[in-house]
C-alpha cells in the first residue's frame, strides 16, 4: 500500500488519483460508486420533499469503498 496526499482532486478527468473513465466510461464516478454501493447493502433510498435521496451510514460505505 502506498499512501498519497490528495488537496483537490479532479472527478472530471482521468488525471485524478483514480483514471475514472477507464472504469466507468460517460457516466459520473460518484454516481456509480452510489449505486454499487446501494446494490450492496451499504445505503437506503427514500423521499425527501421531491426529491429521491440516498442515505449512506459511514463506517459500511468506507468499508466498500476500501474493499
Amino acid at each position: 500500500m502506498v499512501w498519497r496526499e490528495v488537496r483537490d482532486h479532479d472527478t472530471t478527468t482521468a488525471r485524478g488519483a483514480f483514471p475514472y473513465q477507464r472504469v466507468v466510461g460517460d457516466h459520473e464516478p460518484f454516481q456509480v460508486i452510489g449505486q454499487l454501493a446501494l446494490e450492496a447493502g451499504c445505503g437506503v433510498t427514500g423521499q425527501i420533499g421531491e426529491a429521491q435521496c440516498h442515505l449512506f451510514a459511514a463506517k459500511p460505505l468506507a468499508d466498500f469503498i476500501v474493499h
